[in-house]
């Protein structure tokens, strides 16, 4: 090999490698060797050169390479710890003896700088040369590799050359790999360096990673786990319990669920994994739907199992416990099948054939409707499919099926709740027990289908079935037009059948001794509303002038507010105005307020005039009352300008009252001329 080809390989200076073969030949003729230098020895010298400090960057006290040098004031540069120790004892140089006048020290950079930059080239060297040195030479220069590089953690260059250099290290003859291994993976998972973690583990032992696996920090579990994924089955099943355990723990998280479904899902050959997936699949299913797992796609006795689990809560918890080491909150999880897993149910139900499980298909649509109310729309109509084939093929049913499902109201019910016409060829086929219709269905549904019967013409099925409806209102509803309509619409479909003759009988009565009532109520009414008005004169529709030259508005302040006195504006009704001469809180600058109040609720319509102003206000007192129900003000907040207040007169004219509740409205003026026949007008001087 020619000294240039020495020289690339070990990353030294052609005439370096010169040197040191020339020295390693004078060695050898000394000894009374001929020929070429032993290569043993020129490595031999290349190891003793990289493990030598230059004596430049050594302290002259310690005569070792320095860590944090700093220049004294004799002007050498020493290793602080080694100069500080000297001066405690003398002020004197320990390299000329002299005295030194300060003993201040001064970090010196530039061999800080010299020190790091001859660490650095020398692992560097180290691990070029290593690989090509005998073992016993390699391991030496490793370890000052070694040290150099440990000085610096956690520095990330550093742990990626250490990780370097330790993966060096257990190829040598004699290291033990598993002493190194744990430190090994910590380093590569740290750098993030999954191409050489995965060789490293496809190249250790089986019983090193079982040793390896069995202490791992959590951190690493996920990053050793995607790496052992081509590595023997044993080792990577631990790695995934390992991470699935961890993953347990907070599944609240989405990520998270979906990760440990993942594992779960391609360890399913294994028979503990695959109850595991079964106990997250039963608790968790509408979540799994959710995150884009489907029903459909998974296998059989997947399904089954989780099944089990569904019908089973404390093997379930017990299960979970034992494989996580968590329950997965199972637990607390109420109620129990939770929400959502009819899916599951319906999905195994739909891969039952009938003809090998017609009981248990039709008893797992009905839990997976049950269980997903109002939320599952296929299995419904999945539900509803089954129960169609069920009654068109009575003559095929056992006993036991009508024994658990009491199938034609379960298809009724659904029908009703879904508001959808009953196929003809069902209707013709149903039984219309009474019973079983009464315990299934409620009034509203019966009346759903007796209307579905009478289209079809099935009359007299149809008024019975109303009947049945009829009794249910009465004893249900608070509202007893329901129970009539009900009989009515008995009687409708079949005038032979006594019960909806007596219903209607008794409704009728009803209804009249109801609208009898109401008559002498409103005939009471009418007769008080006309003696209320024979009393009058009243103000009604009459122009009423509220004079204020009487009032002295100098003094007051914005807000302040000045009431009129009571006037009766309908028969029961009084009123009164309120005035803010000054303006309210809210008034534009220069305006003054005013508001009418009336003491019951009512539709008030009036006009305003005063001076230049003349408003109208029309406003339905019953909306706007206060939390006590007692009505509020209505009016403006900028009536008029404040400087026209004093001495001026507000004009009040009504125009129309209806009170609340009441179906009458009284309106001037054709009220007016009915009763006084010519306008009034009168003042009413100082009210308030």
């Amino acid at each position: 090999m020619s000294t240039n080809q020495i020289a690339e390989v070990f990353t030294m200076d052609a005439a370096e490698v010169v040197k040191i073969l020339e020295q390693t030949e004078k060695s050898a003729a000394k000894d009374g060797e001929s020929g070429c230098a032993d290569s043993t020895q020129a490595l031999g010298l290349l190891v003793k050169r990289l493990m030598t400090d230059p004596p430049e960057l050594c302290c002259p006290i310690s005569h070792a390479l320095m860590e944090d040098p700093v220049v004294a004031g004799d002007g050498f540069t020493y290793e602080r710890s080694c100069i500080e120790g000297c001066l405690k004892t003398r002020t004197k140089s320990p390299m000329t003896g002299a005295a030194i006048q300060t003993e201040v020290l001064y970090p010196s950079q530039k061999a800080k700088s010299e020190i790091i930059a001859f660490k650095e080239k020398t692992v560097a060297e180290i691990l070029n040369v290593a690989p090509q040195l005998p073992g016993s030479l390699a391991l030496q220069v490793l370890s000052r590799a070694e040290e150099f590089l440990r000085a610096q953690l956690p520095d990330a260059s550093a742990r990626r050359k250490l990780s370097s250099l330790l993966l060096l290290r257990v190829k040598m003859p004699g290291v033990k790999r598993h002493e190194n291994l744990h430190e090994i993976v910590s380093l590569l998972v740290q750098i993030e360096a999954e191409g050489e973690l995965q060789q490293f583990l496809r190249e250790t032992d089986e019983s090193d990673l079982l040793s390896l696996l069995s202490n791992v920090d959590a951190e690493m579990i996920p990053s050793i786990q995607n790496a052992l994924q081509s590595v023997p089955t044993k080792c990577k099943v631990l790695i995934d319990k390992k991470l699935v355990c961890q993953l347990a723990n907070r599944l609240s998280e989405e990520e998270r669920l979906k990760k440990l479904w993942k594992v779960l899902l391609t360890n399913l050959d294994v028979e503990e994994w695959a109850k595991a997936a079964a106990v997250v699949l039963a608790a968790f299913t509408a979540r799994l739907a959710g995150a884009g797992v489907s029903m459909t796609d998974l296998d059989l006795q997947l399904l089954k199992d989780a099944r089990k689990y569904l019908e089973n809560h404390n093997d379930a918890i017990s299960f979970a416990n034992g494989f996580f080491n968590y329950d997965l909150g199972i637990s607390s999880m109420s109620p129990w099948p939770p929400r959502g897993s009819g899916m599951l149910l319906g999905e195994l139900a739909s891969r039952l054939p009938l003809a090998d499980g017609k009981v248990e298909k039709l008893a797992l649509l009905m839990k997976a409707y049950t269980l997903d109310y109002g939320q599952n729309v296929e299995v419904g109509q999945a539900l509803k499919r089954q129960l169609h084939h069920c009654i068109l093929h009575s003559e095929a049913l056992d006993s036991k099926i009508n024994g658990i499902l009491d199938v034609e109201a379960l298809f009724l019910q659904l029908i009703a709740e879904d508001e959808e016409d009953i196929p003809a060829d069902v209707l013709c086929k149903l039984s219309l027990e009474e019973k079983h219709l009464e315990d299934s269905l409620t009034a509203n549904q019966l009346m759903f289908l007796a209307e579905q019967l009478g289209k079809g013409g099935r009359c007299v099925e149809a008024a019975r079935i109303a009947i049945v409806a009829a009794k249910l209102f009465a004893v249900d509803s608070e509202d007893e037009d329901e129970t009539h309509d009900a009989f009515l619409r008995a009687f409708r479909w079949d005038r032979t059948n006594s019960d909806a003759s007596e219903g209607l009988a008794t409704a009728v009565m009803t209804l009249k001794e109801r609208f009898s009532q109401r008559l002498e109520d409103l005939e009471e009414r009418y007769e008080h509303l006309e003696n209320e008005i024979k009393k009058g004169p009243f103000p009604f529709g009459m122009s009423l002038t509220w004079d204020l030259s009487g009032y002295d508005f100098s003094d007051f302040s914005r807000g302040q507010m000045q009431y009129s006195g009571t006037l009766q504006i309908f028969p029961g009704i009084t009123a009164w105005i309120c005035l803010c001469p000054k303006g309210d809180a809210n008034s534009d600058p220069g305006r003054a307020a005013l508001y009418l109040h009336v003491d019951k609720a009512a539709k008030v319509k009036v006009k305003f005039s005063a001076g230049r102003t003349e408003l109208i206000l029309d406003h339905d007192y019953s909306t706007t009352l206060a939390a006590d129900g007692c009505t509020q003000g209505r009016g403006w907040l900028n009536f008029m300008e404040i400087s026209e207040v004093q001495g001026a007169s507000i004009t009040l004219q009504v125009l129309s009252v209806q009170p609340a509740r009441s179906p009458w409205r009284l309106s001037a003026p054709s009220l007016l001329n009915r009763f006084y026949g010519h306008h009034l007008n009168p003042v009413l001087p100082g009210l308030g």
